[in-house]
């Protein structure tokens, strides 16, 4: 399953926001540098949608806000 995520780096709150089945917004006190945001959307987003880290893999946008993550193996 494919899903599509924008990410909101350096923001005072932490959440995960579902605006559908395969859209969500990020929040993030991470800076958007050196990966920091990355993994602490990957974290984020395992802990909303109850899975492990490991079955999240980001596939598209690395360095953009605006990223399309795999969900599953």
């Amino acid at each position: 399953m494919f899903i599509t995520i924008h990410v909101k780096p350096n923001k005072r709150k932490e959440g995960v926001e579902k605006i559908s089945d395969t859209e969500f917004v990020i929040y993030t006190k991470k800076p958007a540098t050196e990966g920091k945001a990355n993994e602490d959307v990957i974290k984020q987003l395992a802990k909303c949608l109850k899975i492990l880290r490991s079955e999240i893999h980001i596939v598209r946008g690395i360095t953009s806000k605006k990223k399309v993550v795999k969900i599953g193996i």
